[in-house]
């Protein structure tokens, strides 16, 4: 149950993103901000995806202002917001029909995660152990070393172009399949004269 509570001890549990909306009794919205949190650290650090590390202070600052705005609302406006995820999982409906249209796209992100954990482990064992026994050079092995960590990140930023792309594209196709059914204006259709 919500329950407005004092300003130091809800000030305090804001400075951790989600606790201070749990402190606060919404505990579904804490729980989505935690998730979010630490799925953006966790990734960005496990893909070397630094560019999702930015990511995280937008979160922290959500949470931290979105806790000390509803302990400053008044008793009427606070007890009548409902605590509900970020994420509306209920709309998505995990029914066969949703799990299917969205099977092929969960299914690459955890082959490709995956390949990304054997990939570490597999440039790990080649650097420890293979690299030494070529005789490289340091600026051969430097390069091998770049390629090895770059690859993962790169095929990210492949998949994130290519999803830019088909969202540009779906959008295009959607704009001119809908100008088909917009009538020409009167004055075009008598020639233009007046």
């Amino acid at each position: 149950m919500t329950k407005k509570k004092g300003k130091l001890m809800t000030f305090c549990w804001s400075l951790i993103p989600g606790a201070g909306e749990m402190y606060l009794g919404f505990f579904k919205q804490g729980v989505s901000l935690m998730m979010i949190f630490a799925a953006l650290l966790g990734v960005s650090g496990f893909l070397r995806l630094g560019f999702l590390t930015f990511l995280a202070p937008i979160v922290w600052f959500y949470s931290f202002f979105h806790t000390n705005n509803l302990n400053s609302l008044s008793d009427e406006e606070f007890y009548s917001i409902e605590d509900d995820y970020l994420i509306p999982w209920n709309e998505f409906g995990l029914n066969r029909f949703t799990i299917q249209k969205y099977r092929r796209l969960l299914s690459a992100c955890l082959i490709f995660f995956g390949i990304s954990i054997l990939w570490n482990i597999g440039s790990g064992a080649f650097f420890w152990y293979l690299l030494p026994i070529l005789r490289l050079s340091e600026r051969a092995q430097d390069f091998l070393r770049f390629l090895a960590r770059s690859i993962p990140q790169a095929i990210v930023a492949i998949a994130i172009i290519t999803a830019g792309i088909y969202m540009i594209k779906g959008k295009y196709d959607e704009l001119h399949s809908d100008s088909g059914d917009i009538p020409s204006p009167p004055y075009l259709e008598n020639g233009g004269g007046n």
